[in-house]
């Protein structure tokens, strides 16, 4: 700390110094600057009067001016110069303070030569014949000032240092050497001057406060020595009468309260039936107990037990939130019905159409049909368990195949001649718009996600319609949309069309032999590509999606 008054104490001293001498010497060149500027401004238009008046000649016949003096015609050539030939000066037009005189009537310049350290002022003024009546002045630079007064600087410089280190020394030393004698486990019986006497009353008081806390944290801890000393789940302690004694910022937000709830009863921030239950009982024949519930929205597993001894009784409650997991394992649920369903349907059929077969009572001449539908049935059954192994992989963002270069004109056609066949059956016409650079990613996983689009477009599109794929780029970013005119996706279906085995008109997806996977396997593949899939659509209007590749994510 010594140190560090000494330091600053010096540094402050020093730099008043100094810029106060820089501030005299900058206002005296300031002074010096404005006054010879007044002075050869007032020779310029004296002098342009007697010229106005008298003419040209006067100058002629001067033979020594205060000043440079020299006259410039019109087009820039010089007339007349009294320090030097005019045929030997340069054309003048081109300088600013010229330029200004022929504009304006008047015009100023101030050049600095670098090498010579001097700065020359120029005033010039237009004359009543047209010329312009230019005079200049050079004088010393600030640096060139202060270049022949070295030396002096140079005293005054050491003079300065040694004054602030003089004041630094003996400041430091008397504001340090009170705080160094100061007692601090007993401030008020050191001798302190005046100044400090606010601090030290201070320190005192704070001393009492620690002493105060530091047994009011022992009992503190003795209360919950049983319990963990930091949560990240809610964790509310209680003593034998209900009584908060602790509750973390977890809890506190779950139970709307705040630090304000310690010391009163629980029953005020939660009236449930396992609170009731937990006071109505025996509290010494008290066993642990797991119970739920739901607050806004989120589900919490609690865990109640009793801690402490005879002579100090509490219970420990702590929250712990289990909605994700228990959405988990609900949507897990659901995906095992749906897979055992979907996968029900064809397996029936494929059972019956072969009991048919191995009974005989199939008529002659009908069992291949019989072989097509089980044909049929097993390749149905074929599809989903690829779609649910591919939709596995993109969940877990495997990749087995290699990254290539992709092309998605030529994989947009090569999906368009795929379900020609298809799309033919309805008459309706496949159209690619646009196009998109290569770019590097895995083939199957950016196949697999233009054809379940277009497949749906035509599955669900009107017949004699149009299925069109527009590619374009749009601010680095890659962009396919496939847009059908089919009946529409209803405004409540919109936000679940991406579900796995969600249809909107079941009996519809049932007779054009969809899976429910597709638009999941869509949706999971543009994750997979770092971007994204949207809808938009109206009932009567058809459907487009449009799924959005970053330019950050398109090498994979």
């Amino acid at each position: 700390m010594k140190y560090r008054i000494f330091w600053s104490i010096f540094c402050v001293s020093f730099a008043v110094m100094l810029l106060s001498c820089a501030a005299m010497i900058y206002l005296a060149q300031n002074t010096v600057k404005d006054n010879s500027l007044k002075s050869l401004t007032s020779f310029v238009q004296s002098l342009a009067t007697s010229i106005n008046t008298d003419g040209i000649d006067i100058v002629k016949n001067k033979i020594q001016f205060p000043y440079r003096v020299t006259l410039v015609n019109q087009d820039g050539s010089v007339y007349f110069d009294n320090e030097a030939d005019p045929a030997h000066m340069g054309n003048h037009l081109e300088r600013k303070e010229i330029k200004e005189a022929l504009q304006q009537g008047h015009g100023s310049d101030v050049r600095i030569s670098n090498t010579l350290s001097e700065r020359t002022d120029y005033y010039a003024l237009k004359l009543k014949n047209g010329q312009i009546l230019r005079c200049s002045v050079t004088a010393s630079t600030l640096f060139q000032g202060m270049t022949t007064l070295l030396s002096e600087a140079l005293v005054i410089l050491i003079f300065a240092v040694l004054v602030s280190l003089y004041l630094a020394v003996h400041l430091a030393r008397r504001i340090v050497s009170p705080l160094n004698e100061l007692d601090l486990d007993h401030p008020l019986d050191s001798e302190i001057y005046d100044e400090l006497t606010p601090l030290v009353k201070r320190l005192d008081s704070q001393q009492k406060h620690i002493n105060e806390q530091i047994l009011h944290i022992k009992r503190q801890r003795e209360e919950l020595s049983a319990v963990t000393a930091s949560m990240t789940e809610g964790l509310v302690i209680l003593n034998s009468k209900g009584e908060i004694i602790s509750i973390n910022r977890s809890a506190r937000k779950l139970l709307h309260a705040d630090a304000s709830a310690v010391g009163k009863s629980f029953l005020n921030l939660d009236h449930s039936s396992y609170v009731l239950e937990l006071f109505d009982g025996d509290s010494h024949d008290f066993s642990a107990k797991r119970t739920s519930i739901e607050r806004d929205g989120q589900i919490y597993d609690i865990f109640i037990s009793r801690v402490g001894n005879e002579e100090l009784l509490g219970y420990a409650l702590i929250y712990v939130n289990v909605t994700a997991s228990r959405l988990a394992e609900a949507q897990r649920r659901e995906f095992t019905a749906n897979v055992s369903h979907e996968l029900k349907t064809p397996l029936q059929s494929i059972i019956g159409a072969a009991e048919l077969l191995e009974s005989g009572l199939v008529r002659q001449g009908d069992e291949q049909s019989f072989y097509q539908k089980i044909s049929r049935e097993a390749a149905a059954l074929v599809r989903m368990i690829n779609d649910i192994i591919l939709l596995s992989r993109l969940d877990e963002g495997k990749v087995k195949e290699a990254a290539e270069i992709l092309d998605p004109q030529n994989i947009c056609a090569e999906i368009s001649k795929t379900l020609h066949d298809k799309a033919k059956n309805k008459d309706i016409s496949i159209n690619i718009h646009g196009s998109l650079e290569k770019f590097t990613g895995n083939y199957r996983y950016f196949y697999e996600m233009i054809f379940n689009l277009t497949d749906n477009a035509i599955k669900y599109g009107k017949e004699h319609g149009h299925v069109t794929i527009n590619l374009k780029e749009e601010n680095s970013e890659k962009v396919i949309m496939v847009k059908d005119d089919g009946p529409g996706i209803p405004q409540e279906d919109q936000q679940r069309i991406f579900e796995r085995f969600y249809r909107v008109d079941k009996s519809h997806s049932r007779r054009n032999e969809g899976t429910g996977l597709g638009l999941s396997i869509v949706k999971r593949a543009a994750k997979f590509f770092g971007g994204d899939v949207s809808v938009n659509s109206q009932v009567g209007k058809g459907t487009c999606f449009k799924v959005v590749i970053p330019a950050s994510k398109q090498n994979i």
